[in-house]
């Protein structure tokens, strides 16, 4: 028998087991991997912020480099090119002979590379006109050997012609090197390029972006793969390691290797990740009023063009630009008119596109330098993370066992997360070192939780012994209240106002004759069973049982300031609980009985008397001889609740009353005004006790 039992036992285990860990799979791929992975870019995000190159809390400053420059079409160059009707320009998008005289006197200053930031999919138009521009726009291809033009690859089905797989054959990086990545950096169409620019060019790179599920730009991916029908893989370098590539002499160049890990370009390293990407290290905020990349509009080179050849006669001397301004740059041109091209970055909602090729160009050329201070942005391994992990988990739990009060518990926490936090930003903005935050907080919160969750075990066990040892003397307010701060409970004895009831029940001598011993216990215990659970609802300390009476009091341990109104509702309620029970006990041929309560409001002594081994938290003086006496005339003046003058005072805006006497009781000099109580005054309005 016992066998079959522990046998059901281990099944049953077994499966909860099984359950358990399938549910804990299900959370974690569908809800818990994807939340904290969206709650570490954040603190990513966060920690780029810090980083930039206005960084008031980095050591070493780094700079963007003053050797690319942003040459592009904004609200100013349209507008301004509109007074300018002899370059033919006036409404945009202008015709692409227009780009060309740009791309000529750019080329005068002898820059390094000139990238063409958007695409050209097809022809102009159909007129003679666009013909025309188109033509000079590939002649001047074919001219300038240092001018790229942008490609986009997609998985969409598309049509590529000959001239796209010749040139995916011409520039392949991977001719030498049969490298294979990631398949999400794997396409197999072109987005169609007009053909004879793709004929008169040697140069292309890929404008795509990488975007994250929550759509912001945080890496860069500098090799795409590309498939083509023939299952043939080709690598394609990004429009900034194309752009690099061409700036760089020869002699830099060498070697040239391309693997999963990481490119290497000469004495460049360009470390990548798992998915082939690296993360860009960004240098500042982005658009022209911001200065991280100097811009230039368009309109000013195209007028200082005409104002060369002679086209124009006069213009403004601050838009004039000098060849010589582009000498050994790397010259970006882009759209950034209206809003155009822009992308949300760990920083910006708006970040022009441009100038995310200007950082990954910067990155690429300038950040992978070993010799550098801040080389690029390094992420800890998975190894790392999990010794991080598991020493700030060890630190949690030893901190919150060994700290005697929750206060200090919580306060080491805090400092622990906080202290986390701040080395996670120093390493970042100072050494590019990037560690996992998301982790490491959750899993030092759960640790944080478990450890006071066991800890306050031992303290409930602890609570339960004391509540054994002392629920029979003490009323259940004065255990809480030593449990939860000891150093408060009053030892001594205290002069305090507090209100005091005292309860009995009627012609009790005669009900003890006529009603065996037995079954008036039994009846007794039932009736001080309600008449208890009504003291405590209204947080009333039970005294003491004096025969067939009750003693409670209200105002302490635990502070009231309605002391007087909670006790006249505990009467209240306590001789509706009785009606109750006479219902009940007439049904089963019981005695009823009937009770007087009396209520005074005083000041009193209040501590804990008695000898080392039994003791009891009461309450003594004038004012609680005042609250007996005055119970023992409800039977004269036939009431069942009498307060006197000083609860009156306190409860009369909530309770109904009558006035019955001023009386002389025993034991006090002066007569006492006391009063019936009738019931609650406002019946469709909650009395507020707080």
């Amino acid at each position: 028998m016992k066998t079959n039992k522990s046998k059901i036992f281990f099944i049953f285990f077994a499966i909860s087991l099984i359950v358990f860990l399938y549910s804990i799979f299900i959370l974690w791929t569908t809800f818990l991997r994807p939340m904290l992975n969206n709650i570490e870019s954040v603190f990513y995000d966060y920690r780029v912020t810090l980083s930039l190159d206005n960084s008031s809390i980095a050591s070493y400053k780094q700079k963007a480099s003053k050797n690319i420059l942003l040459v592009v079409v904004d609200n100013y160059s349209v507008n301004q090119l509109i007074n300018y009707p002899e370059l033919k320009a006036q409404r945009f998008p202008w015709p692409r002979r227009t780009m060309v005289d740009v791309i000529k006197y750019i080329n005068l200053g002898n820059p390094k590379t000139i990238v063409l930031d958007f695409l050209l999919k097809g022809a102009e138009g159909d007129t003679n006109e666009n013909k025309i521009s188109d033509k000079i726009f590939a002649d001047m291809l074919k001219k300038y050997n240092n001018v790229f033009i942008g490609g986009a690859l997609t998985k969409q089905k598309l049509e590529n012609n000959k001239d796209i797989n010749n040139l995916i054959k011409k520039y392949d990086l991977n001719s030498k090197q049969k490298i294979t990545f990631n398949n999400k950096n794997n396409f197999n169409y072109f987005v169609p390029i007009y053909a004879p620019f793709l004929k008169n060019t040697n140069n292309i790179g890929v404008l795509n972006q990488k975007l994250t599920q929550d759509g912001v730009i945080r890496q860069h991916l500098p090799v795409y793969g590309f498939k083509s029908k023939n299952k043939e893989a080709y690598l394609y370098p990004s429009m900034p390691l194309a752009a690099v590539l061409h700036a760089l002499p020869d002699k830099e160049k060498t070697p040239f290797i391309i693997n999963k890990q990481k490119i290497i370009i000469g004495k460049r390293v360009l470390k990548l990740d798992k998915e082939g990407s690296f993360d860009i290290n960004w240098h500042g905020p982005g658009g022209p009023d911001n200065n991280t990349y100097k811009y230039i509009s368009i309109s000013k080179i195209l007028l200082s063009n005409a104002y060369k050849e002679g086209i124009i006669k006069t213009m403004p001397k601050q838009d004039l630009v000098e060849p010589k301004v582009f000498k050994d740059k790397i010259i970006i041109i882009s759209n950034i008119s209206a809003g155009t091209d822009s992308y949300s970055v760990p920083f910006q909602m708006n970040y022009p596109g441009p100038e995310i090729l200007a950082t990954c160009i910067d990155n690429i050329l300038n950040d992978t330098i070993d010799s550098k201070r801040n080389a690029f942005i390094k992420k800890a391994n998975l190894l790392i993370n999990i010794i991080i992990i598991l020493s700030l988990c060890v630190l949690t739990g030893v901190m919150n066992i060994k700290s005697r009060y929750i206060l200090m518990s919580i306060a080491g926490f805090i400092s622990l997360i906080l202290s986390f936090i701040i080395v996670s930003i120093l390493l970042f903005v100072n050494f590019r070192y990037s560690i996992n935050m998301a982790y490491p907080l959750l899993l030092m919160t759960l640790t944080a939780v478990g450890t006071f969750w066991y800890k306050n075990i031992i303290i409930d066990r602890q609570r339960h012994n004391l509540v054994h040892t002392f629920e029979k003397f003490v009323s259940p307010q004065i255990i809480k209240k030593i449990i939860d701060n000891p150093g408060s409970v009053n030892t001594g004895i205290q002069k305090k106002e507090m209100t005091v009831l005292f309860s009995d029940i009627r012609n009790f001598t005669h009900l003890s004759e006529v009603i065996p011993a037995q079954d008036l216990i039994m009846q007794l215990r039932e009736y001080f069973n309600e008449m208890v659970d009504v003291v405590l609802k209204y947080d009333g300390t039970l005294d003491k049982f004096i025969g067939d009476a009750i003693m409670a009091f209200f105002g302490d341990p635990i502070p009231q300031k309605n002391h007087s109104l909670r006790a006249v509702l505990t009467a209240i309620e306590m001789q509706k609980r009785l009606d109750e029970l006479n219902k009940k006990w007439e049904k089963q041929k019981k005695q009823v009985l009937n009770i007087g309560i009396g209520i005074n409001t005083g000041e009193m002594i209040v501590g804990h008397l008695g000898s080392k081994r039994v003791g009891n938290y009461t309450v003594f003086g004038d004012s609680v001889n005042l609250a007996a006496r005055v119970e023992s005339l409800t039977k004269e003046y036939q009431s069942k609740i009498l307060i006197t003058e000083f609860v009156y005072e306190q409860v009369k805006d909530s309770i109904d009353t009558e006035y019955l006497d001023c009386v002389k009781v025993k034991g006090k000099e002066q007569a006492v005004k006391i009063y019936r109580v009738l019931g609650i005054k406002h019946y469709n309005k909650k009395i507020d006790l707080t």
